[in-house]
């Protein structure tokens, strides 16, 4: 199996990376700063490439079997610059897309759980209604098709929940995700502030156990499926702000104070359930709370706390 991961700078792309080449599987990352990705992974192939649609995707296909298509602007910057997000990931998609289809490559393409509404309900399997509420979801969900038009049965598309974990690329910033924002917090502050009841939930899962998930993905047979990869069971934000703040003083020995908004936001409770049976089935753990909080651990070490 030789891996081309195209994204692979970013908070999920650079994990899977170096948890790839951990595991002796032979990966590059298509770039176009090579340099600057031998700095932090210095065993990684490197595919150097201009802007997504400039790139000759087919010669650079060649020599791999697998593709795992992860290219997107954040969510903030898509729903912020919607023009923008849809011809990087819906236009991409389909340049990506027709150059695979001619290579013979597997392609797995990471979505979004998002692509079933904003506040979802019930037990959401791969089949359930999608119903996307922003520019974000509505790109990956086009990206989808957009790919499955172009690969047929080589596609795979996964669709993941709240990753929890830092980059293996320090260039990358994540503290305006809400985990690595209440650790970050709860470090310099010794406080966890919610500027909502924190009623809503969602779905938080270690970025060790989505790498390896993915790693599952392209050794195993999941062609033409579409698969969740989620914490099967969601969590209100206020469960997990309490979740940091206990791991927090296991860590440090410190209390961190939970604080919440005076008036209540009008927000009700929404637990939902995410299947992963496809997954789960073959093996894989999704949902472990010592993993989460072993991610969690490693964001406080990156903060430089108050003196």
């Amino acid at each position: 199996m030789r891996v081309l991961i195209i994204g692979g700078t970013g908070h999920v792309g650079s994990r899977l990376a170096k948890h790839l080449l951990k595991n002796s599987v032979v990966v590059s990352i298509a770039t176009r700063h090579p340099n600057a990705v031998r700095s932090w992974l210095p065993d990684v192939g490197v595919v150097e490439t201009a802007d997504i649609q400039a790139t000759n995707w087919k010669s650079i296909l060649t020599p791999f079997t697998h593709v795992v298509h992860l290219v997107s602007p954040q969510e903030r910057e898509c729903n912020q610059f919607p023009d923008e997000a849809k011809r990087v990931v819906e236009q991409g998609s389909a340049k990506i897309g027709e150059a695979i289809r001619d290579s013979g490559c597997r392609v797995v393409y990471l979505s979004t759980v998002q692509v079933y509404g904003a506040r979802p309900s019930g037990r959401i399997t791969e089949q359930s209604r999608t119903s996307p509420s922003n520019t974000y979801a509505e790109v990956h969900l086009r990206a989808e098709e957009i790919l499955q038009s172009h690969c047929g049965a080589s596609t795979t598309i996964v669709r993941l929940a709240n990753s929890v974990g830092l980059p293996a690329n320090p260039d990358i910033s994540t503290w305006h995700l809400l985990v690595h924002d209440l650790a970050r917090e709860a470090v310099k502050h010794q406080t966890l502030t919610l500027r909502s009841s924190g009623l809503q939930h969602r779905s938080f899962l270690a970025m060790s156990e989505v790498v390896s998930a993915l790693e599952k993905i392209c050794l195993d047979d999941f062609s033409g499926a579409t698969v969740n990869i989620a914490n099967p069971e969601s969590m209100s934000v206020r469960s997990m702000a309490e979740f940091i703040r206990k791991q927090y003083g296991l860590s440090s020995g410190k209390n961190a104070e939970l604080r919440l908004p005076d008036k209540g936001d009008g927000n009700t409770e929404n637990p939902f359930e995410i299947s992963c049976e496809a997954l789960t089935k073959s093996g894989a753990k999704l949902g472990d709370f010592d993993s989460l909080g072993r991610e969690i651990e490693n964001i406080f070490t990156e903060v430089e706390p108050l003196q």
